[in-house]
């Protein structure tokens, strides 16, 4: 077990994940400047001011969440958008689909998966 530079011991868990296992008192204190009405509005919230820390903490951890979510959100959009011209990639798409439908088909059973097949035989009977 090592340590971090935050200070929490580090433990290597399941193939090398590290999971951080912080002492649950270390705390930085620093100083934030807000508007008064924020301030005022916090407090009628929590109706006491001193759980203003807890509070101010939480919500800075919600909105970090929400901006990590968005860079992979739009990580995700342009490797969809590379993707959706990559005619290789399209190619490679349909083999692996068509490798699937063969296995599963002799596997269990000799129908096509093509929907348009399937419909179609299903009319003519």
């Amino acid at each position: 077990m090592g340590a971090d530079a935050g200070g929490g011991a580090v433990r290597a868990v399941d193939g090398g994940f590290a999971a951080r296992w912080y002492n649950g008192g270390m705390k930085v204190k620093t100083s934030v400047t807000l508007s008064a009405e924020v301030l005022r509005e916090i407090d009628e919230l929590l109706g006491a001011p001193g759980k203003r820390s807890e509070f101010l903490e939480e919500a800075v951890r919600a909105r970090l969440r929400e901006i990590r979510r968005a860079a992979r959100g739009a990580r995700d959009i342009e490797i969809y958008e590379r993707l959706a011209s990559d005619e290789e990639f399209h190619r490679e798409v349909e083999e692996n689909l068509e490798l699937q439908e063969d296995l599963w088909n002799a596997e269990n059973c000799t129908e096509s998966l093509d929907p348009l097949e399937t419909h179609a035989a299903t009319e003519s009977s």
